[in-house]
């Protein structure tokens, strides 16, 4: 099953503290396929995509979704950090709304703690050998 990235926005939001999103992102895993633009195709130009990763946290689907791009051979990188697609919405301690530049700083570090790259990489076949475990 694939979901469109966009799509993830129109997920029920989750609202949750900072800690409590940090232990839901350890549980996060590909939700459904990468949407990959030039996968089987001949490299003229490198290949970028989609990613989407969720986790459920009391009940619910929680996700990131951004876009991906090959930097050169076996390296992918976010497209733009700032363009990342999420459902959570994160309040403080006291329950008062994080800004959205710092909510922003949390998701990317939230992509940053995943093997989101190897899993990219190795759904290509063909692209680059399957890193080692």
């Amino acid at each position: 099953m694939t979901i469109p990235a966009w799509q993830l926005i129109s997920w029920r939001p989750v609202l949750t503290t900072l800690p409590e999103f940090r232990r839901a992102v350890r549980c996060m895993r590909p939700w459904g396929d990468l949407e990959i633009d030039g996968a089987g195709q001949p490299r003229v130009r490198p290949r970028r995509g989609q990613a989407v990763w969720a986790a459920d946290h009391q009940g619910l689907p929680l996700g990131l979704a951004w876009e991906w791009a090959q930097v050169r051979g076996d390296v992918v990188a976010l497209s733009d950090p700032m363009n990342v697609l999420s459902n959570v919405r994160l309040v403080s301690a006291e329950g008062t709304p994080i800004g959205e530049s710092e909510r922003m700083v949390h998701l990317n570090s939230a992509i940053h703690q995943l093997d989101w790259q190897a899993h990219a990489i190795q759904r290509q076949c063909g692209w680059a050998q399957p890193l080692a475990a």
